[in-house]
């Protein structure tokens, strides 16, 4: 809420922000996830939309945390999204932290019809350091992955 509030210091946009479910801690690269991506789709929404209105909604379940973010603003096409070069990570660095965390990202958006973004991270998403041919690496968990498995090697 905090964030929001800064956010929208001297703008016309009014933003609603509503939090149900349980408040717990959260694994630290699911909290992180939540927060950058719902700061970026604010940020967006306002620098960008021309939007009236913001809603944020999450949703703090038992198994996962869902962050919805929407606006009422001038919308884009989702399908022809650039990479931005202006120090935020857009739609398409988005959809990458997202998946990094081990969670989903649903992105819906038209011209003249606004923008939604649907995050769903799992709660008990975990990472192991451990050593992949004599280089680090990190073993992550998620349910919300088919192979439940994902390797990134740090070089």
């Amino acid at each position: 809420k905090a964030i929001c509030r800064q956010l929208s210091e001297n703008k016309k946009t009014r933003i609603n922000v509503i939090m149900t479910g349980v408040i717990q801690n959260l694994p630290e690269m699911v909290e992180e996830t939540i927060l950058r991506i719902g700061q970026e789709a604010v940020t967006n929404a306002l620098k960008y939309a021309n939007a009236k209105e913001i809603s944020v909604h999450l949703n703090l379940q038992n198994s996962s945390v869902v962050l919805q973010v929407e606006d009422d603003g001038i919308g884009f096409d989702p399908n022809h999204l650039k990479p931005s070069d202006d120090g935020h990570f857009g739609g398409s660095g988005m959809r990458e932290r997202v998946k990094r965390a081990g969670g989903k990202l649903d992105l819906q958006s038209a011209p003249g019809f606004g923008t939604k973004i649907i995050v769903e991270e799992d709660r008990n998403y975990q990472c192991k350091i451990f050593s992949l041919k004599g280089d680090p690496a990190l073993l992550c968990t998620s349910p919300f992955k088919t192979d439940r498995k994902t390797y990134w090697v740090h070089y």
